[in-house]
């Protein structure tokens, strides 16, 4: 018995843990909810499908599978169908799909997008909105298809988008107006409005005078109210209720601050509001009351594989060849590789969803510094060898990656010294320079606008373009420590792409001169003198001659 006690023990614990092992934290980014006519379950889409759930949240279930976008599903007054939009013939029709679930049937076939927003009262008729109209310039339109199927009919006649029917079917409230959802904060003739029409189209009268967006039309239950998302009572937007008879008086139901208020859709009853608000479903009272986040579990498999192998043969932004140029380093897609020049298998040298280039490598190639938004802003990192087994950068298989800047302003163009004791990189339109350790940060030149520079052979100096004011660059010359800078060209129109020559005496750029843009060449060192050395001072005496 004892045994047979323990047994039972662990069984209890076995079964506890696998409970443990597959719980799952709430979905993130539920969309386009609607609530169904008793508000007792939820509708939204989610990976590109719909879900039912219940409206106290939980587990949900799906309605339909498919590797297509669906989304927006809309109850039918019964409860018993799901209407929704998809794009499983190229462009977004209507379905509409029994709430169990099964295979959909569509009811559009337009060319043009046609999105569902409601059905009509006695489950006749879908509303949807639709750019099928050849009207210049393009606008949305309402239109209704029968829930049996057959030909579309127009309610809407002139623009018109986000209709629901009254409840007794004699009136329709839409959104008019050229507006997005996505303006926060705009004022402006562009902006969205409510409106209401009679079933026919007929009879067009403006219930909302705000100058933002009015959005998401919802009637209350015996056709008196209008509920709609607004921000009339400030960014980001809320829900608000008005009367439909004296629409001068909105009254605010919701007060969310952290982010606005969307899509929102009433029960059929009147009495609850399903809505999203950041990455988040929400309900709540028609009649006021706390707004009441709905937790979600949706246990879903991959439509496909999350990863794949890829060969690259192009695409490629950027390269840089290491000191002994036996390896390059190379961009793809944000991130950096590694491979000998002679060709053969790249080794993977970051792997980030930020966008890493800007590729320098130390002189005794044994690190790299680059730039990457990785950290919200682009800054510079240095690339180093974490390989025990395989110390040398070019040979090892892992590395780590170190921050050397964190500053809101963006750094680019980043080279080493050839001596390698310090780096070189523009912040700003100022020219900078730091330890390779990031530490010792000083401005070169604080004069803003340097949009181009080369280092000295020797390390010493530092040739640098600048813009002026008055679309022209010219070249200077400034001591690596700091120090005086001295123009070197004197001519106002376009120098730029410096290059100093390794052997120190020559720099190489492209000036626009005569008209055209070519390549020039300014010697730095006066002319030996027959029998003595050649100078290896920079002569300043009429350089820009």
């Amino acid at each position: 018995m004892k045994h047979l006690h323990l047994l039972s023990v662990l069984l209890v614990q076995v079964v506890v843990a696998c409970g443990a092992a597959f719980a799952q934290e709430p979905i993130r980014f539920a969309r386009t909810p609607d609530i169904s006519p008793d508000g007792r379950f939820v509708a939204f889409s989610y990976l590109g499908d719909i879900w039912v759930v219940e409206a106290i949240g939980g587990i949900a279930r799906p309605v339909t599978m498919h590797e297509a976008h669906d989304y927006g599903p809309v109850f039918s007054p019964d409860g018993r169908w799901l209407a929704f939009t998809s794009n499983r013939h190229g462009s977004y029709d209507v379905f509409v799909v029994p709430v169990q679930g099964g295979k959909p049937r569509r009811l559009t076939y337009d060319s043009a997008a046609d999105v569902v927003n409601g059905w009509s009262p006695d489950g006749k008729y879908l509303l949807f909105t639709s750019g099928r109209s050849t009207a210049f310039p393009q606008g949305y339109e309402l239109y209704k298809v029968p829930f049996e199927g057959g030909r579309e009919q127009r309610v809407s006649l002139g623009e018109g988008k986000e209709g629901a029917y009254s409840p007794d079917g004699q009136r329709v409230a839409y959104v008019r107006g050229p507006g997005t959802w996505y303006r926060k904060g705009y004022r402006g003739s562009s902006n969205d409005d409510i409106w209401i029409c009679d079933a026919d189209g007929r009879n067009n009268r403006r219930i909302t005078q705000f100058l933002g967006q009015d959005t998401s039309p919802m009637w209350s239950a015996d056709g008196k109210e209008l509920f709609y998302v607004s921000e009339q009572f400030g960014t980001p937007a809320n829900l608000v209720r008005v009367p439909v008879d004296d629409p001068s008086q909105p009254v605010a139901l919701t007060r969310h601050t952290d982010d606005g208020v969307r899509r929102a859709r009433i029960s059929g009853n009147g009495e609850w509001i399903v809505y999203e608000c950041g990455a988040d479903l929400w309900i709540v009272p028609s009649r006021g009351g706390t707004p009441r986040r709905l937790a979600i579990e949706v246990h879903a498999d991959d439509k496909a594989n999350t990863e794949r192998t890829v060969t690259f043969t192009n695409g490629a932004t950027e390269f840089a060849l290491s000191p002994d140029e036996k390896h390059v380093a190379f961009g793809v897609h944000g991130e950096l590789f590694l491979i000998p020049i002679s060709g053969g298998k790249a080794t993977r040298l970051t792997e980030h969803p930020a966008y890493d280039h800007g590729i320098a490598w130390a002189p005794d190639g044994k690190s790299i510094v680059f730039i990457s938004d990785r950290g919200g802003h682009e800054d510079l990192y240095r690339l180093e060898a974490d390989d025990p087994d395989h110390p040398e950068f070019v040979q090892a298989h892992r590395f780590k990656v170190t921050a050397l800047t964190r500053t809101p302003e963006a750094e680019f163009g980043v080279s080493f010294a050839p001596n390698g004791q310090r780096l070189a990189f523009l912040r700003a339109g100022q020219l900078w320079t730091m330890k390779p350790d990031g530490s010792d940060a000083k401005i070169i030149v604080a004069d803003k606008q340097v949009f181009d520079y080369d280092w000295s052979p020797d390390s010493k100096w530092l040739v640098y373009a600048r813009a002026d004011g008055s679309f022209a660059s010219e070249l200077y010359i400034a001591p690596a420590a700091g120090g005086e800078a001295r123009n070197i060209t004197r001519y106002a129109t376009y120098n730029g792409d410096v290059t100093w020559s390794q052997t120190g005496g020559k720099l190489a750029f492209i000036s626009q001169r005569r008209r055209t843009s070519a390549v020039c060449v300014l010697s730095l060192h006066k002319p030996a003198v027959p029998g003595a050395p050649a100078s290896t001072e920079i002569d300043w005496d009429d350089i820009h001659l």
